[in-house]
């Protein structure tokens, strides 16, 4: 049986001893439990990158599978705001007024109809009635309307073709 230490420096003499006993064994463990650490790090970084390729790569498919709709919305998207532009233009009684109105109307019911989404649809649907009353009772205020309703819709189109392009939720506006 090993003898007590009597005096401060045995004490320390025997605590050195346990030390170079356990420090190598201590060192192995806290070595493995260390490197256990990093690699359970590394599997985590690999998962995470690996979530955000599949979700990169999804959106990617998506869009491609999209792409035959998103053009022939973004071409449509096209034509309607140059109609607006030009009915802001000319005046509600000239001849090119009513050819562009109702080359907008007919858009309206054809291929618009095919591609838009819900705020567009409200915003054409808002412009168009602020047409019928400017048309109805022509004057600054209702022309300011026209104006302004063809500016929603403007914004509402960029939203819609931010969404289906990139996947990307609406801009909240209040």
């Amino acid at each position: 049986m090993a003898q007590k230490p009597t005096s401060k420096s045995e004490y320390r003499s025997a605590w050195l001893e346990v030390i170079k006993a356990w420090l190598p064994v201590l060192t192995v463990v806290v070595g493995a439990l260390w490197g256990l650490y990093q690699y359970n790090q590394a599997q985590k970084n690999l998962e995470k990158a690996g979530r955000a390729q599949l979700e990169k790569d999804g959106t990617t498919r998506r869009i491609e599978a999209q792409k035959p709709f998103l053009e022939l919305q973004f071409k449509t998207y096209l034509r309607i705001n140059s109609l607006v532009a030009k009915l802001l233009l000319f005046k509600t009684e000239s001849p090119e007024y009513r050819s562009v109105r109702a080359e907008f109307e007919n858009l309206y019911w054809a291929e618009l109809a095919l591609v838009v989404d819900e705020a567009s649809l409200k915003a054409v649907n808002e412009l168009r009635g602020a047409l019928r009353k400017d048309e109805n009772a022509s004057d600054s205020n209702t022309k300011l309307d026209v104006q302004a309703a063809a500016l929603e819709l403007t914004l509402a189109i960029r939203q819609s073709i931010r969404s289906g392009w990139y996947g990307v939720p609406p801009i909240e506006r209040g």
